[in-house]
C-alpha cells in the first residue's frame, strides 16, 4: 500500500470516526467498523486499538443513557403515586471491623422528582469538612462513588433541607459474629424503618418503601409484617434517589463513628480505611491481634 492510499484511508477512518460521535450512536460506530474492515483498513493493531477504545466510550455512554431511563421510569411508575418515599441503604457489609450501618431517608414526591436530574445545584456555600466548598453541581451518586468532602456536602445539605427526614441504626460486631452480616444488616434495616416511622407520624399515607439489592424487611431473625409494602431494587442506588441519599447518609455517619473508635484503637488506623480490610489494616491486626471492634467471623485467614 502507497503512501497516498493509506493518507486516503485515514482521511476516510478520520471522516466515518466524526460521523459516529457526532451521532453518538453505538449502532452507528459498528456499521462505521464493519465498513471499514470491509475495505481492509481496520486490520492493523493500531486502528483496532482505537475502535476498542471509542467502543468502550460508547458503551459507557449507552449504559449512562439506560440508567437514567430507569431512573425516569421508577419516578413516573411509584412516585407520582404518592406523596412520601423512603429510601433505605446499608454501608460498612464488606468491612472487618466497626457496625454494618443502615440509614433510612423520608423524601416527599415532589422533592424526589425534583432530583431526578441526579444533580444537585445550589447557589449557596455550605461549610463542609470545616472548609468552604462550592456546590454549584455536584451529582447525586451512590457514596461509593462520590470523595468524602462531597458526601459531607450533601449530608449538610440535606440536614438542612426542610421536609427530608432520616434516621440511622448500626449492629454492632457482636451481634454480627451471632447472627452473620446478612441478618445483622436486615435487622439494622428494620430497626432504622422503625425509628423514621416513629419519627413521622404517617397517618393515612402511604409511603414507598425502597432498599437497596441485599436489603429486606423480612429475614430469618426478625418475622414480622410492616404496615406499608416494601421492595428490595438491585442497583437501587443507581435508579432511586432516596436510596442513594440513604447511602450518603449512612457512609457519613459510619464514617463519624469509625473516627471517633480511632481514638480508643488507635493503632488500627480506623480514620483511614474506616475498619475495610487495607494492607495496612491486616498488618496492624497480624500484629496486634483482634480487638473488641473487630468482627471475628470476618478475620479468619
Amino acid at each position: 500500500m502507497n503512501s497516498s492510499t493509506r493518507k486516503e484511508l485515514a482521511t476516510s477512518f478520520i471522516v466515518h470516526v466524526l460521523q459516529a460521535l457526532k451521532f453518538s450512536s453505538l449502532l452507528t460506530l459498528l456499521a462505521t467498523l464493519a465498513r471499514l474492515r470491509s475495505r481492509g483498513l481496520a486490520h492493523n493493531a493500531s486502528s483496532d486499538g482505537i475502535f476498542k477504545r471509542l467502543f468502550a466510550i460508547f458503551t459507557r455512554k449507552k449504559a449512562a443513557r439506560f440508567r437514567k431511563s430507569k431512573l425516569k421510569s421508577y419516578n413516573e411508575k411509584y412516585m407520582t403515586r404518592t406523596d412520601f418515599i423512603i429510601g433505605i441503604d446499608e454501608v460498612g457489609r464488606g468491612a472487618l471491623a466497626g457496625p454494618v450501618t443502615v440509614a433510612a431517608v423520608l423524601l416527599p414526591s415532589f422533592y424526589v422528582r425534583r432530583m431526578a436530574s441526579i444533580s444537585l445545584k445550589l447557589t449557596s456555600l455550605i461549610r463542609a469538612n470545616g472548609r468552604i466548598t462550592n456546590l454549584r453541581g455536584i451529582p447525586l451518586r451512590d457514596s461509593k462513588k462520590l470523595s468524602a468532602s462531597k458526601r459531607e456536602a450533601w449530608f449538610a445539605h440535606l440536614k438542612k433541607s426542610s421536609g427530608v427526614s432520616y434516621a440511622v441504626s448500626h449492629v454492632r460486631p457482636a451481634t454480627i459474629n451471632k447472627i452473620n452480616i446478612s441478618n445483622a444488616a436486615n435487622l439494622a434495616a428494620y430497626r432504622t424503618l422503625q425509628k423514621l416511622l416513629a419519627k413521622n407520624q404517617m397517618g393515612d399515607l402511604h409511603p414507598a418503601i425502597f432498599l437497596d439489592g441485599g436489603l429486606f424487611m423480612r429475614n430469618s431473625i426478625r418475622k414480622t409484617s410492616l404496615p406499608f409494602k416494601s421492595r428490595t431494587i438491585t442497583k437501587g442506588d443507581e435508579k432511586i434517589p432516596a436510596i442513594a441519599i440513604a447511602s450518603i447518609i449512612a457512609k457519613v455517619r459510619r464514617d463519624t463513628l469509625m473516627t471517633r473508635l480511632h481514638k480508643k484503637h488507635s493503632r488500627y488506623g480506623f480514620a483511614t480505611h474506616k475498619g475495610y480490610g487495607t494492607k495496612i489494616h491486616k498488618r496492624a491486626i497480624k500484629k496486634y491481634g483482634l480487638s473488641k471492634a473487630h468482627r471475628v467471623s470476618f478475620c479468619q485467614w
